[in-house]
């Protein structure tokens, strides 16, 4: 019976690598987000294309990043659940000691300089090219 099972196991491994989606990512892996802390990185806009909402990212290496709803930053792994115009509401699980884990809510906002966030380029989405709204300009 455990070689069934193990030989079961052997075979859908496969096929689990195949259906496990790749990771959307605008101009590098999200994992590399994910290695940095928030004061490493710069909110420096967002904007809406239809119901969906993308926000641009620069990193401390002066890299620019597209995430949009779903997509993790942080060393915390926070996780993105809704981006509009004042910035990216995250949900972070941290651990407090072994047994228990609790869940944090953030909220990042938009820097208020005009400056950083008009160097924001929107060179890449996810599944789609975007252009740099001209209403998202002041």
């Amino acid at each position: 019976m455990q070689m069934k099972v193990s030989l079961a196991l052997q075979l859908m491994l496969p096929l689990t690598l195949l259906v496990m989606a790749a990771p959307s990512s605008a101009t590098f892996p999200i994992s590399e987000l994910e290695l940095l802390t928030y004061d490493k990185m710069l909110l420096t806009g967002t904007a809406q294309y239809g119901k969906a909402w993308i926000a641009c990212i620069k990193t401390s290496e002066g890299k620019q990043v597209t995430v949009k709803k779903g997509d993790t930053l942080g060393t915390q792994l926070g996780h993105i659940q809704k981006i509009d115009a004042k910035g990216i509401y995250l949900t972070e699980t941290v651990q407090l000691n072994v047994s228990e884990w609790f869940e944090r809510k953030l909220f990042w906002p938009v820097v208020s300089d005009k400056t950083l966030r008009a160097e924001c380029k929107w060179i890449a989405a996810p599944e789609k090219s975007w252009s740099y709204p001209s209403h998202f300009q002041d």
